[in-house]
């Protein structure tokens, strides 16, 4: 039985929606992983920058839940901050804003920053 081209497009876009959604999450380096997140900025530490991280929900990737999309951005500012050589990280703001849909609670956009330390071990 031969498969008409649309249900094969429908196929193979669902395949392809699958793998990108089940890999979507920001692996974390080598370094990243040794970054830890505080509650409260050090002063006993050297402050050595800022990162920053944005998603738009929807657009690489199906719609998520809020908590995956700030661990993806918590991953992302990890990445970073070990890229400048801190080994903390003070996430200083996190915001988002709703999809313009009256009938939906999803994130639509997501920022987070974040200040970066060097603590001696």
């Amino acid at each position: 039985m031969k498969l008409n081209n649309s249900i094969r497009h429908i196929v193979a876009l669902f395949i392809v929606g699958a793998t990108l959604s089940s890999c979507a999450n920001i692996p974390l380096s080598e370094e990243a992983k040794k970054v830890v997140v505080v509650k409260n900025p050090l002063k006993s530490c050297k402050s050595i920058g800022v990162v920053s991280a944005y998603d738009r929900n929807g657009i690489t990737q199906p719609y998520e839940s809020h908590p995956y999309l700030y661990q993806e951005g918590i991953n992302v500012l990890k990445n970073k901050a070990a890229e400048l050589g801190g080994n903390r990280l003070f996430i200083k703001s996190h915001r988002y804003n709703l999809k313009n849909d009256k009938d939906s609670d999803l994130i639509d956009e997501h920022f987070l920053k974040g200040d970066v330390y060097l603590c001696s071990k």
